[in-house]
């Protein structure tokens, strides 16, 4: 499946800037195997593939902060993101150049048994995520005027005088991710009229990673006591990154014993197939998104997002009188003495974040009521 929808700029009326253009490419792939081993032996495989593709851009034709005169690193010559509250915008956050690909790969096989009064269920699920972004987003910088220095915001751009200023590398990232699950279910006919139906499935939190080991993990008792990196010169204390000893690659630890039970009854409380109670409990795991550590791209030394207010130099310098200048581009990947600015942004989850997940309980109770009805009662926790 393919959708098109180019971006829009006559090459005079920057009003016209201000929605993206989009290209999305969706595709699937399956091929399935049933195969008979035996009359009470089934084997069913899959082998799956998915990708989504997004992929946005600004007008080529479209111009930028530096060709308006201002002294600023431009990452893309055709892109600006600028508003003025209350009268126009130039371009848009989400109309910067950027493109979101994501891929799952997964295989999966599992065998159904009948032997005597048990149906067995064996199976293991194994899907490989990848999530690869590239984004432009405040890369050029994004310039905002509120009218905090005249009261009235257009008065304040034809001045030059912005409120703010925040830019930053550009975003990127390359998240793989492991996701396993191993099960095993009998649904077990007691007697006649008692099905019982137990399992267990094992599903271990294996964290999203990051191909190129953007992120870090901040301690407050390091900080404290002044430790720092090895990884990074420039590094605040308390601030540690892979590569030091007990920092995992994708900064949360991997949790192995995660095993989530099933239990249900069916039971027919006369045999006359006019009623029905049933039970169950179960515990559910989940995953964050694989876009779930995203802001970690914005960190420093890789994004080093800076936010200015009321920049010295106003519209046509906005660095002036910052420290150390313009502290754009910078090496990527970044360098072992790479800069960390003032007020750069950090993103911090605990090492031992567990993995969300569900309990989930109830019983219900149906009965026929003459030919045409049936009454049911359900509780759910």
């Amino acid at each position: 499946m393919n959708f098109n929808n180019p971006p829009i700029f006559d090459g005079t009326n920057g009003l016209t800037t201000s929605l993206a253009g989009q290209g999305l490419r969706s595709q699937s792939a399956v091929i399935g195997d049933n195969f008979s081993i035996s009359p009470n032996v089934i084997n069913t495989a899959r082998l799956t593939f998915t990708r989504l593709r997004d992929n946005r851009n600004a007008a080529p034709n479209l111009f930028s902060l530096a060709s308006a005169g201002v002294n600023i690193f431009q990452y893309d010559p055709h892109f600006i993101n600028l508003s003025v509250s209350g009268s126009f915008s130039f371009g848009c956050g989400n109309c910067a150049t950027s493109h979101f690909n994501r891929n799952t790969y997964q295989v999966s096989d599992s065998i159904d048994i009948v032997h005597g009064k048990h149906q067995i269920q064996l199976g293991v699920d194994y899907a490989r995520l990848q999530m690869n972004e590239f984004n432009l987003l405040n890369a050029n910088g994004t310039i905002s005027f509120n009218g905090q220095f005249t009261t009235n915001p257009m008065l304040d751009f034809l001045l030059g005088v912005p409120s703010s200023l925040s830019q930053n590398q550009p975003d990127g990232m390359a998240f793989r991710q492991n996701s396993i699950g191993v099960y095993a279910q009998d649904n077990f006919q007691l007697t006649r009229t008692l099905n019982i139906h137990y399992g267990v499935r094992w599903e271990p939190f294996l964290p999203e990673v990051d191909a190129f080991g953007r992120g870090s993990y901040f301690s407050q008792s390091a900080f404290l006591a002044g430790g720092k990196t090895s990884v990074y010169t420039n590094a605040p204390p308390g601030l540690f990154f892979q590569g030091d000893s007990g920092i995992p690659a994708g900064y949360i630890n991997k949790k192995y014993a995660e095993f989530a039970p099933r239990f249900g009854v069916a039971w027919d409380p006369h045999g006359d197939g006019k009623q029905s109670v049933r039970a169950s409990y179960g515990i559910f795991f989940d995953r964050p998104n694989t876009f779930f550590n995203a802001k970690f791209a914005d960190e420093a030394p890789w994004g080093n997002s800076v936010t200015l207010a009321s920049p010295a130099g106003g519209l046509a310098n906005p660095y002036a009188g910052f420290p150390g200048g313009n502290p754009f581009p910078t090496p990527l990947p970044p360098a072992q003495n790479s800069t960390f600015p003032a007020g750069a942004a950090y993103v911090n989850f605990p090492l031992d974040t567990r993995p969300t997940y569900v309990q989930q309980w109830g019983i219900s109770y149906e009965r026929q009521v003459g030919k045409d009805w049936l009454l049911s009662a359900n509780y759910i926790g």
